[in-house]
């Protein structure tokens, strides 16, 4: 049975929730997978950011290099935005939150500073750190962030793992929707490829992988991650045949296309479906504003009056 959370079958949940004939000319199966990732990105990406629940965050580290003050960041940092920025010194894996500062506090604070690096500020898509790391320096810098979700594609457009052999880091697989033993076409030693979990929340595993390709069987240079299991992806860098949210959040997606569908075609029938989509958000909000329960999360004013850190 081919994995149920493939985003073709959110593709005909869009169906359902409009009633939108499944032979429509005037969306295309490709023209609504790209709607699923234009609303996952332009309205899902948001929502979760207000929640404040730290959902698609991700970690990224980086090497300090002696001299060098600016850091690009990740390429799949969302809205080029970061959670926070953490420096590990001396590289004993010890990461310590940097404090931002505005560009134009920078010199005055390089003038007040001695020693490492203390602050940083933003710069287009950049980090600079205040003041450039010395010389003989071994620390590394870690990025936090929201991390876009990739582009979802058709289930014969990515791979289902069948068998790792983690020895020789080979992996055997067949189409994402079991439709045959084989690998899709696109796949080629000259390409690099995502590791996707199978199951949720469908996060990525390991991104922009080199491997050789022979048959059904990927051969990747790098060690495979530990928790690589049969039954999760193989996909080009940057796709999925998976929508990468968590699996509750899949139908507010689906009335979202399914609305801006039928907002296209039929402006009477969107007003039906756009009062579903609020109504479903407020659940939504329900849902994932807490996701400890028993330990709510409280605002701190960290500048009051007998504040203690």
């Amino acid at each position: 049975m081919a994995n149920r959370w493939l985003a073709q079958t959110l593709l005909d949940s869009v169906k359902r929730r409009g009633l939108i004939p499944t032979a429509d000319e005037t969306f295309a199966a490709a023209d609504l997978y790209q709607l699923l990732d234009e609303e996952t990105r332009g309205y899902i990406l948001p929502l979760l950011r207000e929640v404040h629940e730290e959902f698609l965050h991700v970690r990224h580290d980086q090497a300090l290099v002696a001299s060098q003050s600016e850091y690009p960041l990740p390429a799949r940092c969302a809205a080029e935005a970061l959670k926070m920025v953490c420096l590990d010194a001396d590289g004993s894996g010890v990461f310590t939150p940097l404090a931002r500062v505005e560009p134009e506090r920078a010199n005055r604070r390089t003038s007040e500073l001695s020693g490492g690096v203390v602050c940083y500020y933003l710069e287009d898509d950049a980090v600079v750190l205040v003041p450039a790391p010395a010389a003989g320096v071994s620390g590394s810098l870690r990025f936090v962030y929201l991390n876009r979700p990739n582009l979802p594609v058709v289930g014969t457009a990515a791979a289902e793992v069948t068998a790792i052999d983690t020895g020789t880091r080979a992996v055997t697989c067949r189409l994402a929707d079991q439709s045959s033993a084989t690998v899709p076409a696109t796949f080629t030693s000259s390409e690099t490829y995502d590791l996707i979990k199978g199951t949720p929340g469908f996060r990525s595993l390991g991104v922009d992988l080199a491997a050789t390709v022979a048959s059904n069987v990927l051969t990747f240079t790098a060690t495979l991650p530990s928790s690589l299991a049969v039954g999760d992806f193989v996909a080009l860098a940057g796709q999925s045949p998976v929508v990468q949210l968590p699996a509750e959040m899949h139908p507010l997606l689906s009335q979202r296309v399914a609305f801006v569908v039928l907002d296209a075609i039929s402006p009477r029938e969107s007003a039906k479906a756009e009062l579903t989509l609020e109504k479903m958000e407020l659940k939504f909000r329900s849902l994932f504003e807490n996701r400890t329960e028993a330990q709510p999360r409280y605002a701190h004013n960290f500048h009051a009056v007998g504040w203690k850190r």
